[in-house]
């Protein structure tokens, strides 16, 4: 690792020797990048809430293109962030009510005593919408900020930042976009955007997407149907105002039934015959508009939203070998209702002095319900009701003075109160019988417990911060260090005694204390790009919910706490060798480890404290130590117009830990020794590869195209989880492959 850091900081001073280094912009990867001469185009962000390219904002960002990713076959969130050095983990689509909950930035792992309501550490946005809808389709670009945003977007944006942008209205201009996909699965998948002019001043683009694939695994594992729609209005009656309304639905079917692989040794999967289980089901809608008037000195900005969600997790048949199916355990969420509203407020011109200013409110209202119905005599067993409600309310401010025409102080702070109410309902069924019997829980005789309001409730406060300093050392050559911090709020959960009484857990704040140094520079007349930073963190106050008597079923939960550091490397380079051939590499790597209170002494590895009881490895597990990518995009250019263009990619990471080992229930399947347990976990080394190939006709108009992911075929473990002793595991996807037709008008 100091070799690694060593090799940054020669890298950030290499910049300041060079004398091609000509401009100042950025570029996304994989974007087409092509002008005549051959040079580097510059990009456009927002993430940091005004204009700017990659190139001229002082922290490590990167940009996807969404046009690009879908000629290579990636078609989600989760494809479009495979190579970003520094992040780990996808969107989770097996959970419908918190898909960004496995999304990690530099090793900001949520807690594991986190409900699936608690927010995830990377915050996600869709057109400025916190957990916006429809970010897989009609998408134009995708930002990432790694390190913590705090100061301008408060909750969940500890690890960093992912900012989604579809496509708008264009005023004037009628307009049609097409995609259609075909692949391996009997994967098919249709996009269609249509831009309308009403009036001069006045446009709507209406987009919506159709898709649907077979299980990996087999017919229904993995398989999916999904149905989104947006519609989004512009009315920009003059240069000084802009007013976008825009609808949003969505409604996706998703099935993770099938095999079960138990790991019965170290990298040996057994299929297994689990209970069936239904299909996972969300549905939902948004509204939101976004409201700019520059009134000369500054802009004022209005983000309002509200968005309803459903979802119907899978639910589980219970069966018993010489009975059959006995009961069904279905669950489901009855509402989840967010309602957000940000006023902020920036300044205009080029005075020394700039700054952004605002207020935030968040209001989520979940409820969820569970129960358990005996099959033969339709009694119910239990049924469990949960109702909770966060707000947040926001006030930030951050500015940016310059000193002379290369150096600028930034400097932001943030106070956000975040009360939270969880109230809790068990209805239990005291009559019993025999199982799979036709009066099993007959006749009903329900005890009723409960957790409310005021037992229920709590207020968390935080504040964030963000220190920045930066330095043009040539027009194309920049230096940064900086200082921030994010938060995760604080929780309250319910949980139960041994007895079965229901209490309320409080989870407490988490605070993030991040600093970084980075480097961004153009060299070779703008040809080639090099930017990194490395990063040292200090997590405080990483909570994991663990229970004393794990085989005991109803056994009292403890809360430990441990803090944590990452330290690492982030780069990403992009060079334009002629103006028909670019190279993309990136490379990122980390350590990311708890630092837990010695309490007890371990002698397996020499770690102390109460903490490793429950959290053995003193690493943090799912987080690759080091990945590279790299990417090669050659154009083939014909005297008709048309060109062919030819894209390859390799994805390395190194060997990891994917799941925290807990000490009191080690599973005697793998062994009873920590190493062999140890072992079970290890996710090996791997390098896989992606092609692609697409021809364009001369005016643009019209595309086809191929892709192949996954070219050598590799399906290795993605994950275990810890079920009734045994370690249930996930392989991963072996190869696709499938075809594009874009058509644009």
């Amino acid at each position: 690792m100091r070799r690694l850091l060593l090799a940054t900081t020669i890298l950030g001073l290499s910049a300041v020797a060079s004398p091609d280094a000509r401009a100042q912009t950025g570029t996304p990867p994989n974007a087409s990048t092509a002008t005549n001469s051959g040079s580097l185009q510059e990009v456009v962000v927002t993430a940091e809430r005004r204009k700017s390219t990659v190139q001229k904002t002082a922290a490590s960002i990167s940009v996807r293109s969404g046009d690009e990713m879908n000629k290579q076959g990636r078609y989600s969130l989760a494809d479009y962030l495979q190579d970003i050095p520094g992040v780990s983990g996808t969107p989770a689509t097996n959970n419908p009510y918190d898909p960004y909950a496995n999304v990690v930035i530099r090793g900001v792992v949520p807690s594991n005593g986190a409900s699936g309501t608690n927010p995830p550490t990377t915050a996600v946005y869709v057109d400025g919408i916190y957990q916006g809808l429809g970010n897989n389709y009609d998408v134009d670009r995708v930002e990432v900020l790694r390190g913590p945003q705090g100061t301008l977007y408060g909750r969940s944006a500890t690890g960093g930042v992912i900012a989604a942008y579809t496509k708008d209205p264009v005023l004037g201009k009628f307009g049609v976009d097409l995609t259609a996909s075909y692949g391996s699965y009997d994967f098919r998948n249709l996009q269609l955007a249509v831009n309308l002019p009403i009036t001069p001043e006045l446009a709507l683009r209406a987009s919506g997407l159709e898709s649907d694939q077979l299980g990996y695994l087999n017919l229904h594992d993995g398989s999916q149907e999904q149905t989104d729609g947006r519609l989004k209005l512009l009315y920009k009656p003059n240069a000084d105002l802009s007013v976008l309304i825009g609808v949003a639905t969505q409604e996706d079917h998703r099935h993770n039934g099938g095999p079960v692989y138990a790991e019965t040794a170290p990298g040996v999967l057994t299929p297994s015959s689990p209970s069936p289980v239904s299909a996972i089901e969300d549905h939902g809608h948004q509204f939101w508009g976004n409201a700019n008037w520059d009134f000369g000195p500054a802009t004022l900005t209005y983000l309002p939203s509200f968005r309803r969600m459903y979802y119907q997790p899978a639910g589980s048949y219970f069966a018993i070998p010489g009975i059959g199916t006995i009961a069904y355990n279905p669950m489901q969420t009855l509402m989840d209702q967010t309602i957000t509203q940000e006023l902020r407020v920036a300044s205009n011109g080029t005075a020394p002095l700039s700054w952004i200013g605002g207020v935030f409110y968040y209001n989520n209202i979940y409820k969820n319900s569970s129960y358990l119905q005996w099959f033969h005599s339709g009694a119910i067993a239990f049924d469990n009701n949960l109702r909770r409600r966060t707000q947040d309310v926001g006030v930030f401010g951050q500015g940016t003075y310059a000193f002379d025409s290369a150096t600028r102080l930034t400097g932001g702070v943030r106070y956000d109160l975040t009360p939270v109410t969880t109230t809790a309902l068990d209805e239990n069924n005291e009559t019993r019988g025999a199982l799979g019997s036709p009066t099993q829980g007959l006749p009903e005789d329900f005890s009723i417990l409960g957790v409310d309001a005021a037992q229920g409730s709590s207020n968390f406060s935080n504040v964030t911060y963000n220190v920045r300093l930066e330095r043009d050392l040539t027009p194309a050559n920049m230096v940064y260090a900086l200082a921030s911090s994010g938060f995760l709020p604080g929780d309250v959960q319910v949980a139960s005694h041994n007895d079965g009484s229901l209490y309320s857990r409080r989870f407490s704040e988490e605070t993030l204390h991040a600093f970084e140094a980075g480097s961004k520079n153009r060299f070779l007349d703008n040809r080639l790009q090099i930017n990194g930073s490395v990063y040292y963190y200090l997590y405080q106050g990483y909570q994991a919910d663990a229970q004393p008597e794990p085989t005991v079923p109803g056994a009292a939960h403890i809360t430990v706490t441990a803090p944590a550091t990452m330290y690492g490397i982030d780069l990403e380079a992009i060079y334009r060798l002629t103006p028909d051939d670019t190279l993309h590499v990136t490379f990122g790597a980390i350590n990311a480890q708890f630092t837990a209170n010695p309490v007890t002494y371990d002698s397996y590895d020499g770690l102390v404290g109460a903490f490793h009881t429950f959290i053995y490895q003193k690493f943090i597990t799912g987080i690759a130590p080091e990945t590279v990518t790299a990417a090669y995009d050659h154009t083939f250019n014909f005297e008709d117009g048309s060109s062919v263009d030819a894209h390859a990619d390799m994805q390395y990471f190194a060997g990891y830990y994917s799941a925290p080992l807990n000490l009191l229930s080690i599973p005697a399947t793998i062994g009873t020794s920590f190493a062999a347990n140890l072992a079970a976990t290890w996710i090996p080394a791997q390098t896989l590869g992606n092609l692609a190939l697409t021809w364009t006709s001369a005016n643009g108009k019209y595309s086809i195209g191929g892709y192949i992911r996954n070219v050598g075929n590799d399906v290795y473990i993605a994950n275990q989880t810890l079920v009734n002793n045994v370690y249930e595991a996930t392989p991963t996807i072996g190869r696709t492959y499938g075809l594009n037709l874009h058509v644009s008008y």
